[in-house]
């Protein structure tokens, strides 16, 4: 079985929740199918009191929901114009919302018992291959600082996914969801959680998921970068001349919430009605009514501001793997005599 990956139509961002037959899909390798009564997460490393739990045990657990939106690293790759050898050539549709039912993670080292000289808590799945060419067999494997990890309460290990039990392809029976950072960090098919007392240096969080420039050390990828999307109009829509068009996208950050969302039509900035997301990570909605006075193509141009004072900026920050790419989103229209 070959690894699935597969964007979500942009029309399929038009509702607030993402369909789970329509969220974007991103495996790195072939998928392990594990029947839920064998599976078993371990919490183990540098704690007091080693645990296992069956999935009936987190049945009885403490259970909380948040609604978030997950962005693949790698969306939006097509459009810094060039390829990149083994990476995926993302359009805008690796990018999703749902809502999440699960443990929080936080909860589990409370009852194993953190030690005081922990630093890290990595978290690996049950998929696992070569990454590259004569390099040994690993999981996919990501880690948090324990800092986050112990503070943070929406960061779970989900069992459920719109209301309904985790789908295989979105990690049954059990994924990391990490709101806020990009989805690289939600592993799936969750096996083991290890509270470590060094720095995690695995494949994924050292060689690959770097920001990788010129001259500059290695920075790793985490918090998601502000961003705006139009998901109506389609792109070469055709719009009818002198007649009100409303615009309608979804706007997303890492860093506390989207305050602002602009809209460019062949003139200056103007602001879109914006109307914020359920859950501190959900995206926002943005709406902005248009009419058009000019026929022939026209560039619909979106940008977004969040509260740490980031903006969308004109150009994409180059990196060797082209991963978060928030450029100003551009897509033409027509608009149509009557």
């Amino acid at each position: 079985m070959q690894p699935t990956n597969r964007e979500t139509p942009i029309e399929s961002l038009r509702p607030h929740r993402t369909a789970v037959g329509r969220f974007f899909v991103r495996e790195h390798f072939p998928p392990r199918r594990i029947a839920r009564k064998d599976w078993r997460l371990d919490v183990e490393g540098a704690v007091e009191s080693p645990r296992q739990y069956s999935e009936s045990d987190l049945d009885r657990a403490p259970r909380r929901t948040v609604i978030a939106a997950l962005e693949c690293a790698g969306n939006g790759r097509n459009r810094f114009g060039r390829t990149v050898s083994g990476e995926i050539a993302w359009g805008d549709g690796a990018v999703s919302s749902a809502m999440w039912e699960g443990v929080p993670l936080r909860w589990f080292l409370d009852q194993a018992g953190v030690a005081c000289s922990a630093r890290e808590v990595v978290v690996s799945g049950s998929d696992g291959a070569s990454p590259a060419p004569r390099a040994p067999s690993v999981p996919f494997a990501r880690s948090l600082p324990i800092e986050v990890a112990a503070r943070r309460s929406d960061i779970l290990i989900a069992l459920r996914m719109n209301g309904r039990p985790l789908p295989h392809s979105h990690g049954a029976p059990a994924r990391l969801v990490v709101p806020g950072w990009y989805a690289m960090a939600s592993v799936k098919w969750v096996r083991r959680i290890e509270v470590v007392t060094g720095t995690f240096d695995g494949y994924f969080q050292s060689v690959k998921y770097v920001y990788r420039r010129p001259k500059s050390a290695a920075d790793p990828v985490r918090e998601v970068r502000v961003k705006a999307i139009v998901t109506d109009p389609g792109p070469s829509a055709r719009l009818p001349l002198g007649r009100v068009a409303t615009l309608r996208g979804k706007s997303w950050t890492g860093h506390g919430r989207v305050v602002r969302v602009e809209v460019n039509v062949g003139g200056g900035w103007a602001d879109a009605r914006l109307t914020p997301g359920l859950d501190e990570y959900d995206w926002s909605e943005w709406e902005f009514r248009w009419r058009p006075h000019t026929a022939g193509t026209m560039r619909i141009r979106v940008r977004a501001t969040d509260s740490s004072g980031a903006r969308q900026p004109e150009r994409p920050i180059a990196n060797r793997y082209q991963y978060a790419h928030n450029a100003i989103q551009s897509i033409e229209v027509k608009v149509v005599g009557r």
